[in-house]
């Protein structure tokens, strides 16, 4: 578990090697993109809220994900979540 919420000089690729880590927190951060999350294939709670995020690609491989927060961005598309089944709550 990390909680990085509100720490603007954090950014994904400084943590994207904590692969095991389950769940992650990093609302309010000014992040402009979540791409290096995708390295973080054990997430199942991730909380990417209030960001500056348009796409989230990032995500795609994160399939045994049950909580994704996303709200508070400026994102384009959901395409890259819609096959998660695992998925409860966004």
């Amino acid at each position: 578990y990390i909680a990085l919420s509100g720490n603007h000089n954090i950014t994904i690729d400084d943590i994207c090697y904590l692969n095991r880590i389950e769940s992650l927190q990093l609302g309010a951060n000014n992040l402009f993109t979540d791409q290096d999350v995708s390295r973080m294939i054990n997430l199942k709670y991730l909380n990417l809220n209030y960001n500056n995020l348009i796409t989230n690609q990032g995500i795609s491989r994160l399939t045994d994900l049950k909580t994704l927060k996303l709200n508070g961005n400026n994102l384009i598309t959901m395409e890259a979540i819609k096959n998660f089944s695992k998925l409860k709550c966004i």
